[in-house]
């Protein structure tokens, strides 16, 4: 489920033909600009179809896609028509190669097509066969972007590259390295460490167990820790929400104040619900609320604790109404205009 891609076993009778394959190509070569062939079964009831465009661009990653996508992402984006059940399907250049796996199409966007790299699809496939599972390399933080937000925030650099820890999960192979919440992450094992979606796939792909370096930056200083990488371990089935909680369906993620936060975000206050993430696509983002806001009232009434923000919230979810959020951001308060529809 990390990277969507699966490995069929077809027993074939010993009298029987070879059946036919199809040659796979080397996506890491394809160019932008160069003839991609979508091939499916459209709708999931037509029968097999083809249609032509081009490669729009490469390594296409954290993309949101409906009945959520892969953790790992570097698609190719094409224009060539993907529609609902040609998902699985080959995207083939003009000599018939493979070069991708039709995966996502973008329901809202005409000619926004996704497919997984065939490159990666090989590597995930022979490590399927070999071993029947793919172990993945894990940490145990939670990484933040570095936007303008966050480096604000903890005044990070702007030349610098990488990822911000936003939290060490305890008694995982970062907490035993001493890897602190407010660390940037610069390097990992060598290579440079571009953006979240890139740092996920360099720390899954590196050697379960292995002992790799992790650079730092910590207070203005550069440190270089050693870390031995445990097996990521499997994500426990959820079951299928109905509907987004209210937080969610804002774009919040909220946690009650505790004295890590507080020092995390140099907080003044010991008691409610804090701004921890904020998701820049849904409402919460374009009201103004910033990582790090203590949320105190809500259209003159308190809030204590989720429970109570969920209570308050959903009504006006439910009418499409606009609330006004009072928060303590630094050493003072002010109101925050928040726009319940998404």
């Amino acid at each position: 489920p990390g990277t969507d891609v699966a490995v069929l076993k077809i027993d074939v009778p010993a009298n029987d033909p070879p059946l036919p394959v199809v040659p796979l190509g080397n996506s890491d070569g394809v160019q932008v600009g160069e003839w991609g062939i979508a091939v499916g079964n459209p709708l999931g009831e037509l029968e097999s179809s083809m249609t032509v465009g081009v490669v729009s661009a490469k390594g296409r990653r954290d993309l949101r896609i409906a009945g959520g996508g892969p953790a790992y992402q570097n698609f190719l984006q094409t224009d060539a028509s993907i529609n609902f059940g040609n998902s699985g399907g080959p995207l083939v250049n003009v000599k018939g190669e493979v070069i991708g796996i039709n995966s996502a199409v973008n329901p809202t966007g005409q000619g926004l097509g996704f497919a997984i790299p065939i490159n990666m699809a090989r590597e995930v496939a022979a490590q399927l066969i070999t071993e029947g599972v793919i172990r993945r390399g894990f940490l145990g933080i939670v990484p933040w972007p570095l936007n303008e937000d966050t480096r604000a925030r903890f005044e990070i650099s702007p030349e610098n590259t990488g990822v911000l820890v936003g939290t060490v999960q305890e008694d995982t192979p970062a907490d035993r390295a001493g890897l602190q919440a407010g660390d940037v992450i610069v390097e990992f094992n060598g290579s440079a460490v571009e953006d979240v979606p890139d740092f996920r796939k360099i720390v899954a792909d590196a050697g379960v167990g292995e002992n790799v370096s992790v650079l730092v930056e910590r207070d203005g200083r550069m440190i270089d820790l050693g870390v031995v990488l445990a097996l990521r371990p499997d994500t426990p089935e959820q079951p299928q929400r109905v509907a987004p909680t209210e937080e969610e369906w804002l774009g919040l993620q909220l946690e009650q104040v505790t004295g890590r936060l507080m020092r995390q975000f140099n907080l003044q206050l010991s008691e409610g619900l804090v701004v921890s993430q904020i998701d820049m696509s849904r409402p919460a983002a374009e009201s103004g609320l910033k990582v790090g806001d203590v949320l105190l009232e809500i259209d003159d009434r308190s809030v204590d604790d989720i429970e109570r923000f969920r209570e308050i919230v959903s009504g006006s979810i439910a009418d499409e109404a606009a609330m006004e959020f009072l928060v303590q951001r630094g050493g003072e308060r002010l109101m925050v205009r928040v726009n319940s529809r998404g």
